[in-house]
């Protein structure tokens, strides 16, 4: 009777397209209907899938009894026969793609077998990888960085394309230097500052990335790597010779422009070049522009005597720069600034000076006044307590703000801001250093705009205040007061000018810009 019953099964698999694998002849029915259906989804798609949930928690989750050893073959034939449809229409109806373990026959017990459990792989997770082309970039963008020592750099670059995740995952970074004379400072972009020395050559930037991803093994929770080479620190020349053979530009005050005579102080854009022990001068017509290098004329001869330039004149007149420092700027990439103190026209002054032209021209002209604290920002070199020089920005603006608010209490609102780059800045770290402020031009009742903070003997500083600039860094302000008359007028000139405390005026800027007013846009 078994024998007859083997028979019977045997024909009916064969119907469905079954081939008997010659080691499995004793095989569980129940198995056989999984490799039949294994053979079904493959022809189907040509791709593995994943069952439905309802068949896998039947495989995993049901516990069958023993019963009698004796098997109902009718019975056992018409229940595989239904599974094996069921099975197969499940097959075909699901569309997601899951590779699939090998599939096993149950030994012969002369039992039931419970049927045999799906084995799935677990996706796999991938590491970030390098996008070769944007890691050509930086290395180029790092390579062309002028690094000189003893002069304050402050470069930026952008990291946030160099690493990409194949299933898009957030990525953490790490960032590793060899400089101790450098400083990093990573937020948005990756900032390298400070005053590179010539020892730590050659510097080595390694940036890493991960995706975080450790939940399934331990060792995908690793780091990638990008190293790069910066180009090298080089010396700097004699202290003096820095300023020589190149053209630089300076801005300085005056009340006199081509003749004309102003009732208060002006800016005038000049320009030097020492060379071949001959001084090169020339000194602008005009308030918004420097002079054209063929206006210039010899007017002096000069001296070198270490970090000093000796400038004599033909009228027996003499006169000293000091070199103080020389530093990269943050806002007109490739232009280099020089701090020098003067004394040429009596008491010691410090100017910058630009070695090109759009630096100088740029403080001559800031538009404002088309929107609110629409400006421009520029380079200062500030010092600490231990009268050392650091780069901070300074911007102003003007604005009439009863063109939004008529009820406003004053018509013109300006204020300087400071900042620096990278950290935050408090009142505490500058008031000790500027004396005051004052904000000049013409008006509508014609008489002089003057708004005036602090006090001009550096008895108290201008008026500060605090903000945050960004959500990690403080920055401050220094407020201009105005009266009901101070209302600016479209198309004119108005100048800024912060003093230094007489005690740092060798060592600070006299910092001056000319802000040209626009009517509001509406």
């Amino acid at each position: 009777m078994k024998y007859r019953a083997t028979l019977i099964v045997l024909g009916l698999l064969m119907l469905v397209g079954w081939q008997w694998p010659h080691d499995t002849l004793q095989a569980d029915p129940l198995a056989l209907s999984r490799m039949n259906q294994t053979k079904h989804t493959k022809l189907a798609g040509e791709s593995w899938k994943r069952l439905p949930n309802r068949d896998r928690s039947h495989s995993t989750n049901h516990t069958h009894q023993d019963v009698d050893s004796t098997l109902d073959v009718d019975s056992t034939l018409n229940k595989t026969n239904q599974r094996l449809q069921t099975i197969n229409q499940d097959s075909l109806a699901t569309s997601e793609e899951w590779p699939l373990s090998t599939l096993y026959a149950a030994p012969d017990t002369g039992a039931p077998q419970r049927p045999p459990h799906l084995k799935t792989q677990a996706k796999t997770n991938h590491p970030p990888y390098v996008d070769p082309r944007y890691y050509q970039q930086l290395q180029q963008e790092l390579a062309s960085w002028i690094l000189q020592e003893g002069t304050m750099v402050n470069y930026s670059i952008a990291v946030d394309g160099l690493f990409i995740d194949p299933e898009g995952d957030s990525l953490s970074y790490r960032v590793e230097f060899n400089s101790q004379a450098l400083k990093l400072f990573f937020s948005n972009q990756l900032t390298i500052s400070g005053s590179p020395d010539r020892q730590e050559n050659p510097l080595m930037l390694t940036i890493l990335a991960t995706d975080n991803r450790d939940e399934l093994d331990s060792e995908e929770h690793r780091w990638v790597a990008a190293h790069f080479q910066l180009s090298d620190v080089k010396p700097l020349p004699a202290i003096s010779e820095q300023l020589l053979n190149q053209p630089l530009y300076r801005i300085h005050t005056t009340r006199v422009i081509a003749g004309q005579r102003y009732p208060f102080y002006v800016l005038q854009c000049e320009i030097f070049e020492l060379k071949q022990g001959h001084v090169w001068y020339a000194a602008s017509s005009d308030r918004q522009r420097c002079p054209q290098l063929n206006e210039m004329n010899i007017v002096a001869t000069y001296q070198q005597q270490d970090e000093q330039i000796h400038l004599h004149f033909p009228s027996d007149k003499t006169a000293t720069w000091r070199f103080r420092y020389r530093y990269s700027s943050n806002y007109y990439p490739g232009m280099q600034l020089y701090q020098v103190t003067s004394n040429e026209n009596g008491p010691e002054e410090t100017y910058s000076l630009f070695d090109q032209r759009i630096g100088a021209e740029a403080r001559l002209n800031v538009h404002t006044g088309q929107y609110h604290y629409q400006g421009l920002n520029f380079d200062y070199l500030m010092l600490n307590e231990q009268q050392q020089y650091y780069p901070i920005g300074l911007f102003n603006y003007i604005y009439n703000v009863r063109n939004a608010q008529p009820n406003y209490y004053q018509p013109a609102d300006s204020d300087l801001n400071v900042f620096h780059p990278t950290k935050s800045l408090f009142c505490r770290d500058v008031e000790p250093y500027w004396a005051y402020a004052s904000l000049i031009g013409p008006t509508h009742y014609n008489v002089p705009l003057i708004s005036e903070s602090g006090d001009r003997a550096g008895n108290y500083p201008p008026l500060c205040g605090e903000y945050l600039r960004s959500q990690t860094r403080t920055a401050l302000y220094f407020d201009h007061e105005f009266t009901a008359q101070d209302i600016p007028l479209d198309g004119k000139i108005y100048t800024y000018i912060l003093y230094p405390r007489p005690e740092y005026a060798h060592l600070l800027e006299k910092f001056a810009i000319n802000l040209i007013y626009h009517a509001p846009i509406d």
